[in-house]
């Protein structure tokens, strides 16, 4: 029994330490926020073969589609304009259909830039303190590179609570904004300050 024990400890030590940077296993719970300008809310879904991820926010709303581990297969992005952006996701890149053009962007393992608030979620719950990540903005169809990073433990109502700072990297480094989210310990996004507003967690 105890040789069985060692086994299977050693077998999930293994697996966790094969896993690359920014792979998540399992998605986080859904979190509806509320602020001054309205409500900031990710509704998480199991679907065959991926998770499906609602959001919105005063801005836009997204309907996103990731593969097991929480990577992006699909993004189709409104803004509050009407303007509806549609991103296919590969391994190497991906293809951003935006106002009637069509444009091809090379970089591996890409992020999903609207989504960042649930897959740092998921990440931030496996114990990451930082982590480096180039993701695409489907609405501008631009990339970009970015660094989280934990500022600390806090609370937020009763329950204890991750920060994470996220700025971006490079020459954009001093004059990027900046987004802060406020993590439980199963990944569901409790607090939220950035350019679109602050939200909480409300009675």
């Amino acid at each position: 029994m105890r040789h069985k024990t060692l086994v299977t400890a050693a077998l999930s030590l293994s697996l966790l330490l094969s896993s690359p940077p920014g792979v998540a296993d399992a998605a986080p719970p859904s979190s509806v926020l509320r602020g001054d300008n309205g409500v900031l809310s990710w509704t998480v879904t199991r679907v065959e073969g991926g998770w499906r991820i609602d959001g919105r926010s005063p801005k836009w709303t997204v309907r996103h589609d990731a593969d097991e581990h929480l990577r992006p297969t699909r993004t189709v992005r409104s803004d509050a304009e009407g303007v509806e952006v549609t991103v296919d996701y590969t391994p190497a890149g991906a293809t951003v259909h935006r106002l009637g053009k069509t444009v091809v962007r090379q970089a591996a393992d890409l992020w999903d830039a609207d989504t960042t608030d649930v897959r740092l979620g998921a990440i931030v719950a496996t114990g990451t303190r930082e982590i480096d990540f180039t993701a695409l903005d489907p609405a501008s169809g631009k990339v970009y590179d970015f660094r989280a990073r934990r500022v600390g433990m806090e609370t937020c109502g009763l329950a204890p609570c991750t920060h994470m700072v996220v700025s971006m990297t490079g020459l954009l480094a001093a004059v990027g904004p900046k987004w802060e989210y406020w993590y439980g310990a199963d990944g569901r996004l409790l607090r939220f300050d950035g350019p679109i507003g602050a939200f909480s967690e409300k009675d």
